[in-house]
C-alpha cells in the first residue's frame, strides 16, 4: 500500500495489485483481546495484529485481524464470527 501511495503522489503509473486469495480485515476497536485470541485463531486462516497501546478505550483502534479463505463466502462467514467474538451483539458499546 505504501509503495502504491508513493507512486500515486509522484504521478507515476500504479501497479495493479494481484489477488492471491479472498481476504478481509476486521478492526479491533475499543476492546482488549486477552480472552478472545484463542477463539479467533481457532477459526483458522486468521492473523491477529495487536498494537500494544497502553490504554483500551471506546472508539480507539487497538489492532486488527486479517482473514483469508478459499472463497469470499468463507471470508464473510469468518468475519461475522470474529465480530461476534470481539463485540457480541453490543458493537455500539465499542465504536
Amino acid at each position: 500500500q505504501f509503495e502504491e501511495h508513493i507512486l500515486a503522489v509522484a504521478g507515476m503509473d500504479i501497479i495493479r495489485p494481484d489477488l492471491f486469495v479472498p481476504s478481509g480485515i476486521v478492526n479491533i476497536i475499543g476492546t482488549g483481546i486477552e480472552t478472545k485470541i484463542s477463539p479467533i485463531l481457532q477459526l483458522g486462516n486468521t492473523n491477529i495484529y495487536w498494537y500494544h497501546k497502553n490504554e483500551v478505550r471506546r472508539k480507539r483502534k487497538m489492532g486488527h485481524v486479517n482473514v483469508y479463505g478459499e472463497s469470499y463466502e468463507e471470508v464473510r462467514n469468518k468475519i461475522k464470527d470474529i465480530m461476534e467474538i470481539l463485540y457480541g451483539d453490543k458493537i455500539e458499546d465499542f465504536i
